[in-house]
């Protein structure tokens, strides 16, 4: 179930702003799980003629309830705005809006651009002041895809170095539980992809089937026990090219 929040300010005017049935401009992102996210938005004035800002409203549209709350983000104007009294010079961009603190506590079972959308509605005038009784709407519409480690995408902007979904951290797969590219590790007792056994610092020993790479050793058919000595230790027939010695 959707939760839609509309977020009204007005500073002289009473503005019955409708949720328009289309977006000016689209933007998309990602937001990442488990963070907390601000938001803001920038009015970009490509005219010459200064633009005043009257007010604005803010739709925040959930796909699902990501911060577990009935809260959500409390959108103010910035202290540049408020400094320029609302007046965006022509030619200029500024970030007028920011949010408080948003927090991704859960992600969507399908990431998609309709995750969240946050929809910025805008009444400006512009400062030529024969047409001050007629202000202009401008909407921006920002559709964010939650995101989070094991959703089969590679995240590179969120420090993920692969993602193979329910394959991360299994035998035979080198991306482990954090999306991180796993480096077998041989002799670490865990059996990792390439690696057909891993019996830690047994790993080599005439004793053991798992040969000093990880790998099956064929029952150590090339150490061939020769029985006992005179003594009664173990006599063992150790290949000529080995670099491994061991004392009995």
């Amino acid at each position: 179930m959707k939760k839609i929040f509309i977020i009204i300010f007005s500073i002289i005017f009473s503005v019955n702003a409708t949720l328009a049935a289309s977006c000016d401009q689209n933007f998309y992102w990602t937001l990442r799980s488990w963070y907390n996210r601000t938001f803001n938005d920038s009015y970009q004035n490509y005219s010459s003629v200064d633009h005043w800002i009257s007010s604005y409203s803010v739709d925040f549209i959930e796909e699902y309830d990501y911060n577990n709350s009935p809260n959500w983000p409390i959108f103010n104007w910035t202290p540049w705005i408020i400094s320029k009294s609302y007046i965006v010079s022509g030619w200029l961009s500024w970030i007028f809006l920011n949010s408080s603190n948003y927090s991704i506590l859960y992600h969507p079972p399908i990431r998609s651009n309709n995750n969240l959308l946050v929809k910025y509605n805008i009444n400006y005038y512009s400062k030529n002041w024969s047409s001050r009784n007629w202000p202009k709407a401008h909407t921006e519409c920002k559709y964010y895809q939650i995101t989070w480690c094991w959703d089969w995408i590679k995240d590179t902007s969120d420090w993920e170095s692969c993602d193979n979904w329910t394959s991360n951290w299994t035998a035979w797969n080198l991306c482990n539980t954090s999306c991180q590219l796993i480096t077998p590790n041989c002799w670490n007792w865990v059996i990792e992809w390439t690696e057909k056994c891993d019996n830690g610092s047994s790993n080599g020993t005439p004793w053991n089937s798992c040969s000093a790479t990880c790998q099956t050793n064929n029952n150590n058919s090339s150490w061939n026990w020769l029985g006992t000595t005179t003594s009664g230790a173990w006599e063992w027939n150790v290949p000529t090219n080995s670099t491994n010695w061991w004392n009995f």
